[in-house]
């Protein structure tokens, strides 16, 4: 049970930029482990890559976007976070994030403000979770 809420945590912990690709530009996958895998591709404009993971968990859909969704316990799921809090909130599926992250020394803790937001397709019932 253990690894799959690890796993769970490197999948929720994945910085997904917003869509900033151009339509020409795929995904490529980088790592296919451990029935994860991981996907990038260029955004233009940045010098860092878009992410997306894939991954097939059993259990309930909606355990999993709880889990994701509990603010108050993301410093359980990912040890490099020592503070998360919704600061403002659009709807139930679309927030902002703040969260603390530490950082070894000699860099200091960084501050973290994303937009979340989740959204659940009604034809085929995947989730996505934008940060």
């Amino acid at each position: 049970m253990r690894n799959s809420f690890r796993t769970l945590a490197v999948l929720a912990g994945m910085l997904v930029l917003p869509a900033f690709a151009s339509a020409e530009d795929t995904w490529r996958l980088e790592k296919d482990k451990d029935g994860i895998q991981v996907y990038t591709r260029a955004v233009d404009g940045w010098s860092i890559r878009e992410m997306r993971g894939v991954a097939r968990i059993p259990g309930r859909l909606s355990c999993f976007v709880a889990v994701i969704d509990d603010i108050p316990a993301i410093h359980e799921l990912n040890e490099m976070v020592s503070t998360s809090s919704i600061p403002h909130r659009d709807s139930d599926t679309q927030y902002q994030l703040y969260s603390t992250i530490k950082m070894p020394w000699p860099l200091s803790d960084r501050d973290v403000l994303n937009l979340r937001t989740i959204v659940q397709d009604g034809n085929t019932l995947a989730v996505t979770i934008t940060v």
